[in-house]
């Protein structure tokens, strides 16, 4: 899901393709977009699209306050070609930015080799592979989910670090304002309310989670498993040791001894902050 900071513009875009995957510009070459919220108000319905540099490509520009807000969007690209459906995250904070990267030095610092949009794209497999092993997010993140009530006066939401809750619907009925700031919230993911939530109902939550900023050396542990994705290693990623004129040594390996991650520095840090398991 490509991923855009809050309260800064961003632009999406789109690549059209024939049915044999070749980008290909649509006849007429125009194309519209419609963009709705996770609770689907709109943003823009059939806005037009503006020509890439690419064939087939578009684009289309979100102002800084049209990503105020914390939020999953629904993207709908509309040409002669068909439609492509797109998600999008607007999230609070990324875990480093591209300049970061770069200063790290080789090879990431070369901007041929090492496009932004390369090391964007490194950085969110690399960010939800950690917060996915964690169980938590590690920036201000927003999710809308369908729940069941079950009679009792506390409702588990699927993930910790509950910052605050925008929206509940009981079966189709809103809470007022009043009545969701009566709630209590606790950061394991638990809303409760003061009578219980009606056993069987259907309840519609929107919240944000996950904290202000990932803790300690979070960022340079992000970037170094972005960097792996990008990079790779010298050794076959499948190996679990290693001969030299020196000996044999074993190596960390994804998957083999408990080992998430083939980074030992990432697996400390996800054992160090990864969040219990409420029952």
């Amino acid at each position: 899901m490509r991923r855009f900071v809050a309260e800064r513009p961003a632009t999406l875009e789109v690549q059209f393709t024939a049915q044999d995957g070749t980008a290909t510009d649509p006849s007429p070459d125009t194309a519209t977009v419609t963009i709705a919220r996770a609770d689907g108000t709109p943003i823009v319905t059939a806005a037009a699209a503006t020509n890439g540099a690419a064939a087939g490509q578009f684009t289309y520009a979100l102002s800084a306050a049209q990503t105020a807000s914390l939020d999953v969007l629904d993207v709908a690209w509309v040409s002669s070609l068909g439609t492509v459906r797109d998600t999008v995250e607007i999230a609070g904070g990324v875990w480093f930015e591209v300049a970061d990267a770069r200063a790290d030095g080789p090879p990431l610092d070369s901007a041929t080799k090492y496009p932004a949009a390369r090391i964007i794209a490194a950085r969110e497999a690399a960010e939800d592979a950690i917060e996915q092993a964690c169980g938590c997010a590690f920036v201000p993140r927003y999710r809308r989910e369908a729940l069941i009530g079950d009679g009792t006066v506390s409702l588990l939401l699927p993930v910790p670090r509950l910052r605050t809750v925008r929206a509940v619907t009981v079966d189709g009925t809103a809470l007022t304002q009043a009545e969701l700031d009566a709630l209590t919230l606790h950061p394991e993911g638990v809303i409760e309310a003061a009578s219980a939530w009606p056993d069987g109902s259907d309840i519609v939550v929107a919240w944000e989670h996950g904290l202000d900023r990932p803790p300690g050396r979070g960022p340079r542990v992000c970037r170094s498993l972005a960097k792996s994705y990008l990079v790779g290693g010298a050794a076959d990623e499948r190996a679990t040791s290693i001969t030299t004129e020196d000996g044999t040594f074993s190596m960390v390996t994804a998957g083999v001894r408990g080992a998430q991650f083939s980074l030992p520095e990432v697996n400390a840090y996800v054992a160090e902050h990864r969040m219990p398991v409420i029952a």
